[in-house]
Protein backbone atom coordinates (compact mmCIF):
# COMPACT_ATOMS: atom_id res chain seq x y z
CA UNK A 1 0.00 0.00 0.00
CA UNK A 2 3.06 2.31 0.18
CA UNK A 3 2.75 2.82 -3.52
CA UNK A 4 -0.34 4.49 -3.58
CA UNK A 5 0.77 6.58 -0.17
CA UNK A 6 3.38 7.55 -3.08
CA UNK A 7 0.88 7.99 -5.49
CA UNK A 8 -1.60 10.46 -3.20
CA UNK A 9 2.13 12.16 -2.36
CA UNK A 10 2.46 12.82 -5.87
CA UNK A 11 -0.78 14.72 -6.79
CA UNK A 12 -0.67 16.64 -3.29
CA UNK A 13 1.16 19.33 -4.57
CA UNK A 14 -0.58 20.36 -7.69
CA UNK A 15 -2.09 23.18 -8.09
CA UNK A 16 -5.69 23.18 -9.96
CA UNK A 17 -5.62 25.62 -13.70
CA UNK A 18 -9.12 27.11 -14.10
CA UNK A 19 -10.24 29.86 -16.20
CA UNK A 20 -9.39 30.50 -19.62
CA UNK A 21 -6.08 28.34 -19.57
CA UNK A 22 -7.96 25.28 -17.78
CA UNK A 23 -10.49 25.86 -21.28
CA UNK A 24 -7.34 26.20 -23.44
CA UNK A 25 -5.86 22.92 -22.21
CA UNK A 26 -9.49 21.19 -22.29
CA UNK A 27 -9.43 22.01 -25.99
CA UNK A 28 -5.98 20.69 -26.56
CA UNK A 29 -6.53 17.98 -24.90
CA UNK A 30 -9.49 17.00 -26.93
CA UNK A 31 -7.26 17.38 -30.00
CA UNK A 32 -4.71 15.06 -28.87
CA UNK A 33 -7.48 12.83 -27.77
CA UNK A 34 -9.13 12.64 -31.22
CA UNK A 35 -5.44 12.49 -33.21
CA UNK A 36 -4.38 9.78 -31.03
CA UNK A 37 -7.91 8.00 -30.89
CA UNK A 38 -9.99 7.00 -27.43
CA UNK A 39 -10.54 3.30 -27.06
CA UNK A 40 -13.98 3.69 -26.25
CA UNK A 41 -17.15 1.77 -27.49
CA UNK A 42 -19.04 4.94 -28.80
CA UNK A 43 -21.65 2.34 -30.08
CA UNK A 44 -22.33 1.27 -26.55
CA UNK A 45 -22.67 4.77 -24.97
CA UNK A 46 -19.02 5.62 -24.13
CA UNK A 47 -17.92 9.20 -24.20
CA UNK A 48 -15.25 11.44 -22.81
CA UNK A 49 -16.91 14.31 -20.74
CA UNK A 50 -14.74 17.18 -21.67
CA UNK A 51 -17.10 19.43 -19.68
CA UNK A 52 -15.90 18.04 -16.55
CA UNK A 53 -12.23 17.71 -17.53
CA UNK A 54 -10.37 19.05 -14.32
CA UNK A 55 -6.93 20.55 -15.26
CA UNK A 56 -4.17 20.77 -12.53
CA UNK A 57 -0.04 21.40 -12.78
CA UNK A 58 2.88 19.78 -10.93
CA UNK A 59 5.32 21.07 -9.36
CA UNK A 60 7.50 20.06 -12.48
CA UNK A 61 4.98 21.99 -14.87
CA UNK A 62 3.68 19.08 -16.23
CA UNK A 63 0.13 20.30 -16.46
CA UNK A 64 -2.93 17.05 -17.03
CA UNK A 65 -5.61 16.88 -17.75
CA UNK A 66 -8.33 14.52 -16.55
CA UNK A 67 -11.29 13.73 -17.78
CA UNK A 68 -14.12 11.11 -17.06
CA UNK A 69 -15.12 8.83 -19.67
CA UNK A 70 -18.72 8.01 -18.86
CA UNK A 71 -21.44 5.34 -20.77
CA UNK A 72 -21.87 2.03 -21.43
CA UNK A 73 -20.59 -0.55 -19.54
CA UNK A 74 -17.47 1.90 -18.31
CA UNK A 75 -16.89 1.72 -14.40
CA UNK A 76 -15.03 5.33 -12.69
CA UNK A 77 -12.61 5.52 -16.01
CA UNK A 78 -10.60 8.06 -17.09
CA UNK A 79 -8.64 9.66 -19.96
CA UNK A 80 -5.47 11.92 -18.64
CA UNK A 81 -3.48 14.08 -21.72
CA UNK A 82 0.00 15.18 -19.95
CA UNK A 83 1.61 18.20 -21.26
CA UNK A 84 5.02 18.75 -20.10
CA UNK A 85 7.19 22.00 -20.08
CA UNK A 86 9.21 20.42 -22.45
CA UNK A 87 6.44 20.04 -25.19
CA UNK A 88 5.88 16.55 -25.27
CA UNK A 89 2.37 15.21 -24.63
CA UNK A 90 0.57 11.80 -23.51
CA UNK A 91 -2.60 10.17 -24.04
CA UNK A 92 -3.82 7.69 -20.97
CA UNK A 93 -6.43 5.93 -21.02
CA UNK A 94 -7.77 3.89 -18.19
CA UNK A 95 -11.08 1.64 -18.86
CA UNK A 96 -12.91 -0.39 -15.86
CA UNK A 97 -15.32 -2.28 -16.57
CA UNK A 98 -17.35 -4.33 -14.02
CA UNK A 99 -18.33 -7.68 -13.95
CA UNK A 100 -19.24 -8.62 -10.60
CA UNK A 101 -19.20 -7.16 -7.04
CA UNK A 102 -15.63 -8.42 -6.88
CA UNK A 103 -14.45 -8.36 -10.28
CA UNK A 104 -14.03 -6.46 -13.06
CA UNK A 105 -11.84 -5.95 -16.46
CA UNK A 106 -8.65 -3.33 -16.76
CA UNK A 107 -7.47 -2.25 -20.16
CA UNK A 108 -4.63 0.90 -20.08
CA UNK A 109 -3.50 2.45 -23.07
CA UNK A 110 -0.56 4.90 -23.33
CA UNK A 111 -0.54 7.17 -26.33
CA UNK A 112 -2.94 4.43 -28.67
CA UNK A 113 -1.14 1.16 -27.85
CA UNK A 114 -3.05 -1.06 -25.10
CA UNK A 115 -0.61 -1.86 -22.26
CA UNK A 116 -2.58 -3.90 -19.98
CA UNK A 117 -5.85 -5.87 -20.53
CA UNK A 118 -6.37 -8.08 -17.51
CA UNK A 119 -9.52 -9.32 -15.80
CA UNK A 120 -9.53 -8.58 -11.73
CA UNK A 121 -10.71 -10.68 -9.08
CA UNK A 122 -10.71 -9.56 -5.44
CA UNK A 123 -11.26 -11.98 -2.82
CA UNK A 124 -12.86 -11.04 -0.01
CA UNK A 125 -9.71 -9.20 2.77
CA UNK A 126 -8.64 -10.66 5.66
CA UNK A 127 -5.37 -9.04 6.59
CA UNK A 128 -5.66 -6.49 9.14
CA UNK A 129 -5.45 -3.08 7.12
CA UNK A 130 -6.31 -4.42 3.79
CA UNK A 131 -9.53 -5.54 5.09
CA UNK A 132 -10.55 -2.08 6.34
CA UNK A 133 -9.26 -0.57 3.23
CA UNK A 134 -11.34 -2.43 1.09
CA UNK A 135 -14.24 -1.94 3.90
CA UNK A 136 -13.76 1.86 3.26
CA UNK A 137 -13.90 1.83 -0.23
CA UNK A 138 -17.12 -0.35 -0.59
CA UNK A 139 -19.04 2.25 2.30
CA UNK A 140 -17.93 4.56 -0.46
CA UNK A 141 -19.05 2.60 -3.52
CA UNK A 142 -16.13 2.06 -4.76
CA UNK A 143 -15.40 -1.99 -5.26
CA UNK A 144 -12.36 -3.19 -3.93
CA UNK A 145 -11.37 -4.52 -7.57
CA UNK A 146 -10.95 -1.05 -9.18
CA UNK A 147 -8.31 -0.55 -6.83
CA UNK A 148 -6.92 -3.77 -7.85
CA UNK A 149 -7.10 -2.34 -11.72
CA UNK A 150 -5.63 0.82 -11.09
CA UNK A 151 -2.39 -0.67 -9.25
CA UNK A 152 -2.02 -3.25 -12.25
CA UNK A 153 -2.49 -0.50 -14.72
CA UNK A 154 -0.13 2.04 -13.10
CA UNK A 155 2.39 -1.26 -11.46
CA UNK A 156 2.77 -1.98 -15.68
CA UNK A 157 3.29 1.85 -17.12
CA UNK A 158 5.19 2.99 -14.13
CA UNK A 159 7.74 0.00 -14.75
CA UNK A 160 7.47 -0.06 -18.62
CA UNK A 161 8.13 3.34 -19.47
CA UNK A 162 10.62 4.05 -16.89
CA UNK A 163 8.10 6.15 -14.99
CA UNK A 164 7.64 8.82 -17.53
CA UNK A 165 3.59 7.56 -17.90
CA UNK A 166 3.28 6.94 -13.91
CA UNK A 167 2.06 10.52 -13.15
CA UNK A 168 -0.65 10.28 -15.85
CA UNK A 169 -1.72 7.11 -14.48
CA UNK A 170 -1.84 7.62 -11.34
CA UNK A 171 -3.86 11.03 -12.18
CA UNK A 172 -6.33 9.38 -14.07
CA UNK A 173 -6.76 6.74 -11.08
CA UNK A 174 -7.07 9.91 -8.59
CA UNK A 175 -10.14 11.06 -11.00
CA UNK A 176 -12.23 7.88 -11.29
CA UNK A 177 -12.06 7.55 -7.32
CA UNK A 178 -12.57 11.36 -6.06
CA UNK A 179 -10.11 11.17 -3.91
CA UNK A 180 -11.81 8.13 -1.88
CA UNK A 181 -8.79 5.75 -2.10
CA UNK A 182 -6.33 8.52 -0.30
CA UNK A 183 -9.12 8.80 2.48
CA UNK A 184 -9.42 5.07 2.69
CA UNK A 185 -5.66 4.63 2.74
CA UNK A 186 -5.63 6.83 5.81
CA UNK A 187 -8.47 5.04 7.50
CA UNK A 188 -7.00 1.92 7.52
CA UNK A 189 -3.51 2.15 8.21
Amino acid sequence: MENLGNARETLTGAEEVKGEEAASYIDQAHDKASATGTHLRADEGGTAEFSKGRVTRLDDGTTLVVLPLTGGDLTRSALTVSFSPNGDTGVHEILLREISATSGSVEFWVNGVKSLDRVIDVPRATTKGWSEFVDCLNNSGIAAWVVAAIVAACGVVCGGTAGTACVPCIAAAAGTTGGVIGYCINEAW
